[in-house]
């Protein structure tokens, strides 16, 4: 998520890169403290299975990164709308 912004750390959403990291850090303890790992059934994972997550995760980066330089950059502007039409949710 922090990837693919313009820059890391902005004004916008100073939160952002916190929240990223206590959500990380629960997940590593789901998997390596003993007593969550009981309670929530999970297992820790080896040198192998963490091999293959980064380099998934590393993947997916990449392909989000060259996929939208083939389409006019993929990034809006502050302020544009598009069509000028108001967005329907």
């Amino acid at each position: 998520m922090l990837g693919l912004r313009d820059r890391l750390l902005t004004r916008e959403n100073l939160f952002l890169p916190a929240a990223v990291a206590v959500s990380a850090g629960l997940a590593a303890a789901a998997l390596y403290v003993s007593f969550l790992r009981e309670m929530l059934g999970t297992v820790a994972l080896g040198w192998t299975e963490i091999a293959l997550a980064t380099s998934a995760g590393g993947l997916g980066y990449l392909a989000a990164r060259v996929g939208g330089r083939g389409q006019g950059g993929g990034r809006r502007r502050e302020g544009d709308l598009g069509s000028g039409a108001p967005s329907q949710w």
